[in-house]
């Protein structure tokens, strides 16, 4: 009798188990990407014709790297930035926007067995975001040295576990995009103001 009990509850125990896994594994429904916006800063109105993207950093899509997995890339997101932010005003004079590294990393995390982990998950793997920028003004004369530049660099991390839905996850990758661009804005602003006021053209910024 007991052990017609024990066998009962074994097997119950594998039916509630199954019905765990197959809800986990039900596509749910699909995630709109949310717009990344830098709208809420003042644009920054520069005194060249030209404002050009240039991704010096090429990523190699195989892990470890995933900036090609996630809502928005480091370089994505920068691409929005400049043309959120930045105006060209000018007659001449050219800016050249470089990012140099936009790499996104994802690190195995070492996980604890036990019974209770199977229920509440373990942290699974930890991000690492990194964008690297550079900006140089180049004049009308051809010469290969700029004639001003600045550079940012910034990094932020997520740890995510292993059980988060496909909306958290979304949700982590972008409120860490999000905050790596707002160290990086903060950096360019400042140093923009500092060394490229000679091509920032203050009629029209406040």
């Amino acid at each position: 009798m007991f052990a017609e009990t024990i066998k009962k509850s074994f097997f119950f125990w594998l039916f509630a188990m199954g019905l765990l896994v197959a809800s986990c594994q039900q596509p749910g429904p699909p995630i709109e990407r949310q717009p990344l916006s830098f709208k809420q800063y003042l644009p920054i109105h520069l005194a060249v014709s030209k404002i050009e993207v240039i991704e010096e950093y090429k990523s190699p899509m195989v892990p470890p790297n995933v900036e090609h997995r996630i809502p928005y890339s480091p370089a994505e997101a920068m691409d929005i930035w400049v043309k959120q932010r930045l105006r060209a005003v000018g007659l001449e004079n050219r800016l050249e926007v470089i990012i140099k590294n936009g790499a996104v990393t994802a690190t195995e995390l070492p996980k604890q067995s036990g019974f209770q982990g199977f229920f509440t998950g373990e942290p699974d793997k930890k991000y690492e975001a990194v964008l690297e920028v550079e900006m140089r003004v180049y004049d009308e004369s051809g010469s290969a040295m700029s004639a001003a530049n600045v550079s940012a660099k910034a990094s932020r991390t997520v740890v995510l576990n292993e059980k988060a839905s496909v909306q958290q996850r979304e949700e982590a990758f972008r409120k860490m995009i999000t905050e790596l661009m707002t160290l990086i804005n903060a950096q360019l602003e400042k140093n923009m103001f500092m060394f490229m006021s000679g091509y920032i053209s203050f009629s029209h910024n406040p």
